[in-house]
């Protein structure tokens, strides 16, 4: 996705890092990174990271900030750098402070009802996940993941929602989630 979409930019902004994922594709294509998280697990692992890839002399990793007004700041000066559109988790309480200019379409993503792009029937089983994902409230597809955990799906949903929008055949992201793998260290 990096390569793709952000290909003509060089400093990637992510104003919700989570727990590094990102962090590591971004600089694995050659890009500097700056993260923000307010989670103070998913900073310290970060940072120990990217001391790990100093020390194995990687590049391309700047900072990792935690102040909320600093993320908020940090998305709304990326999100509206956007051609397409914005894509968010609307779980997440912070994201409504964002701003996002009015020629660019926005999509929620989450658990929440009042999403554009919903996790609903969520049903964990034998280390997976079965969901039915609806996009502006109608039933899109139903998914069988290798793998547990809310954050996980919500990565999912924001992956599927790109499909949507870019009108990836569903057959074809129901056969891609199916050979995803998670990081071994969760």
């Amino acid at each position: 996705l990096t390569s793709k979409y952000l290909n003509e930019f060089d400093i990637i902004v992510d104003p919700f890092s989570g727990f590094s994922g990102r962090l590591l594709g971004v600089t694995a294509c050659g890009k500097q990174y700056i993260g923000t998280d307010i989670n103070q697990k998913a900073i310290q692992e970060s940072n120990e990271i990217i001391q790990s890839q100093i020390q194995n002399n990687y590049s391309g990793i700047t900072e990792l900030k935690q102040s909320q007004n600093e993320v908020i700041d940090a998305f709304n000066n990326f999100a509206n750098k956007a051609r397409k559109a914005v894509i968010l988790c609307g779980d997440d309480e912070n994201v409504h402070y964002i701003k996002i200019n009015k020629e660019l379409d926005s999509y929620y993503y989450g658990f929440k009802e009042d999403n554009d792009i919903v996790a609903k029937n969520v049903i964990v089983e034998n280390d997976q996940t079965t969901l039915d994902v609806y996009i502006k409230g109608e039933k899109f597809d139903t998914y069988t993941l290798p793998f547990v955990g809310d954050h996980l799906v919500l990565n999912l949903l924001s992956v599927i929602t790109v499909c949507y929008l870019e009108n990836i055949n569903k057959d074809e992201i129901r056969k891609q989630v199916t050979k995803i793998e998670h990081a071994k260290r969760r």
